[in-house]
């Protein structure tokens, strides 16, 4: 095996074996306004309060396009 096809492999074998903790954040409030910068920050405060959270390292943000 070249050296170039044995990296290739031992990169995409590392990537595949990450793990990411997070939460999942929408873009809007439960009365259907739109989040601000502010309403992250506060968010994300609480969630790292929350018990049992302190391996999680990322947040994924997300939104739906309805037509």
């Amino acid at each position: 095996m070249r050296s170039s096809n044995l990296f290739a492999l031992a990169a995409s074998v590392s990537t595949s074996l990450a793990v990411y903790q997070g939460f999942n954040y929408g873009p809007t409030n439960s009365d259907g306004s739109f989040k601000y910068q502010a309403d992250y920050e506060n968010e994300f405060k609480t969630a790292k309060s929350l018990v049992g959270t302190s391996g999680f390292s990322s947040a994924r943000l997300y939104t739906m396009i309805v037509c």
